[in-house]
């Protein structure tokens, strides 16, 4: 188990376990939905231009939870609404950390598709036998 630092100065655990293939259908659809996230995410930060005035403020993380509170519910998702704010939360930290308006678009699929995430907040993983579910 390896520990990283986030801002806030919270611990963040990250697990590496193997995952057995029946279950791999589930993880990939999850880790797509994560990537349709951070990309929805990426597109409402995007800046745009007023003509006569410049450029529209970069929204900061409560106006995009606000803004896009029912992503779920119009793209049918089905990651818990936790995940999506773990989603939106790491986009804002991400941004702000490379001092950048638009990160990188994250792919699902091709040649150049970007490893699979998902967040899990405490609340969301349970361990049984020593193994998480």
């Amino acid at each position: 188990m390896k520990r990283a630092i986030i801002p806030d100065n919270k611990a963040m655990k990250t697990l590496k376990i193997r995952v057995k293939d029946n279950k791999r259908k589930v993880l990939s659809q999850k880790a797509f939905e994560v990537n349709q996230v951070w990309n929805d995410a990426n597109d409402y930060c995007r800046p745009e231009p007023v003509p006569g005035f410049g450029w529209l403020p970069i929204p900061n993380i409560s106006e995009l939870k606000k803004e896009r509170k029912y992503i779920k519910q119009e793209r049918g998702l089905s990651i818990s609404a936790s995940t999506i704010q773990d989603v939106q939360e790491e986009h804002e930290i991400r941004r702000r950390q490379f001092k950048k308006t638009m990160l990188k678009w994250r792919t699902s699929g091709g040649s150049r598709k970007n490893l699979g995430w998902i967040p899990f907040s405490s609340g969301d993983l349970k361990f049984k036998n020593g193994q998480p579910r």
